[in-house]
């Protein structure tokens, strides 16, 4: 760019020296043309090398804004458009990822908590953006274990409760109803098994 630059101030020069020489006219507005150009060429290749250096630190926005601003600038430019698309791609990515982590880690906190439905709502919506994730599919499979223990352990006691109330009131044929109740939905519950055991002696 120097030597174009230096080249076009020369020719200036000549055509103050030599008014109406059209050869020199001529060769000062090819050299203005291949100036503008250079610096063209420079300015998007300094756009383009800013990026990859945000890029490479992995301030992806400040890159993309960097090639836009290079855009803007000096219009679209293969190099440019190429590595703006590159950078939105990588941005999304980025950012879809951050969501998996957050709706991991969101659900985690709320299985470690007991609230096993919660982290089911909230793993379910996630399977909808993220489906046949590893990740995803090993919470939500240890989710649906905690939730049916959970509703399991529920029932039994609800069942136990309605049993002993019933019990109380002198109704031991009701109490016994309900523990058969109770092992038709759950046939393998040990704690009912326990107490029908219990009633026959």
């Amino acid at each position: 760019i120097r030597r174009v630059s230096d080249a076009v101030t020369a020719l200036e020069n000549a055509v103050k020296s030599f008014p109406g020489d059209s050869s020199v006219e001529r060769l000062l507005e090819a050299a203005k043309l291949l100036n503008k150009d250079a610096s063209h060429q420079q300015g998007v290749s300094e756009a383009a090398e800013k990026a990859g250096q945000f890029r490479k630190e992995g301030r992806l926005e400040d890159a993309l804004d960097s090639v836009k601003e290079g855009l803007r600038t000096y219009g679209n430019h293969t190099i440019l458009s190429d590595l703006s698309r590159v950078l939105v791609f990588e941005i999304e990515g980025r950012r879809s990822s951050e969501r998996l982590q957050h709706y991991l880690a969101s659900a985690d906190d709320l299985l470690k908590s007991g609230f096993a439905l919660k982290a089911l709502t909230i793993l379910r919506e996630a399977r909808t953006q993220y489906p046949s994730e590893p990740s995803l599919e090993l919470l939500l499979a240890s989710a649906e274990e905690q939730y049916a223990q959970q509703s399991e352990h529920d029932i039994v006691a609800s069942v136990l409760q309605s049993a002993k109330d019933r019990e109380k009131a002198g109704d031991l044929a009701g109490a016994t109803e309900e523990i058969g109740k109770g092992l038709r939905r759950l046939p393998t519950s040990k704690d009912l098994l326990n107490a029908e055991i219990g009633r026959a002696h």
